[in-house]
């Protein structure tokens, strides 16, 4: 079951489960450790400003260094940076 709330031009999920079957992927491989590890990132633990909720996560401009493509958004934006902690 998946709810969704919208926060400024982000999409929050509670709840989620993400389909993973292999049914519903294609070109896989393994992933290579040495190329892909995360060594270099930095796991946070936050209190959200807007929720006042406490997270673990990891901050956006940082993952942006390693792996762009996870990142949505430009560090000191007009819109705030997202993460695709799924990908």
């Amino acid at each position: 079951t998946l709810s969704f709330i919208r926060v400024s031009e982000s999409i929050v999920l509670s709840d989620s489960q993400i389909t993973s079957d292999y049914r519903v992927k294609e070109n896989v491989s393994t992933l290579d450790l040495n190329l892909y590890n995360t060594n270099n990132l930095r796991p946070v633990i936050y209190k959200h400003i807007s929720s006042g909720k406490t997270n673990i996560g990891i901050i956006a401009h940082e993952l942006q260094e390693y792996y762009s493509f996870l990142v949505d958004g430009e560090k000191d934006g007009l819109k705030t940076q997202s993460v695709n902690y799924i990908g």
